[in-house]
């Protein structure tokens, strides 16, 4: 049985009702530990393995339950499967009486089908490591349906051994509200 940890539900209520925060880590960027605000731009790594035959860029803003994030992706994949790139993610939870939770890491993994895209990634910065600890593991899914109001994404937390492959299902799809992203 594979066991996710969605990034608002059980980040947010596990530090509410426990103070223990989530059991996988997740990071910020250093550009948003610095303010840079939602929209902060991410770019692949210089040392990129090869020619991108997939990719997933842009950022969408998502509000549920009283509480928003928006994750920005830049992340890409060679013919091989080999994977690079970053994913960022402010975490609004000043509903839940925490304030902004930031977190960001290197993308470990991609699989792409059709319009809908998985990106593994492991969190390297957080801004709150009680929250979102740094080495948890974390997949976003994106769905590219054509823009605001349109596109789905949502992100969750999973052991190490759920790879992006998986292609795992145990997501909130919640449509952007603010934002775009384009699946190829």
């Amino acid at each position: 049985m594979k066991t996710q940890k969605s990034w608002v539900t059980a980040c947010a209520l596990s530090a509410l009702v426990s103070s223990g925060g989530c059991s996988h880590a997740l990071a910020t960027s250093p550009s948003q530990a610095a303010g840079a605000g939602l929209a902060a731009a991410v770019a692949p790594d210089a040392a990129a393995p090869s020619r991108a035959v997939h990719s997933v860029t842009g950022s969408g803003e998502v509000t549920y339950f009283g509480v928003s994030f928006r994750n920005s992706v830049a992340a890409h994949a060679d013919a091989s499967g080999n994977a690079w790139g970053e994913v960022s993610v402010p975490l609004n939870l000043s509903s839940e009486g925490l304030g902004r939770i930031e977190f960001s890491g290197k993308v470990t993994c991609l699989a792409v089908d059709g319009a809908t895209a998985w990106i593994g990634f492991d969190v390297a910065h957080s801004n709150n490591g009680d929250v979102v600890p740094a080495g948890a593991s974390a997949i976003a899914l994106v769905r590219d349906l054509g823009g605001p109001g349109q596109d789905i994404t949502d992100g969750e937390f999973f052991p190490s051994n759920v790879r992006c492959t998986d292609r795992p299902t145990e997501f909130l799809e919640t449509v952007v509200l603010n934002g775009n992203y384009t699946v190829r």
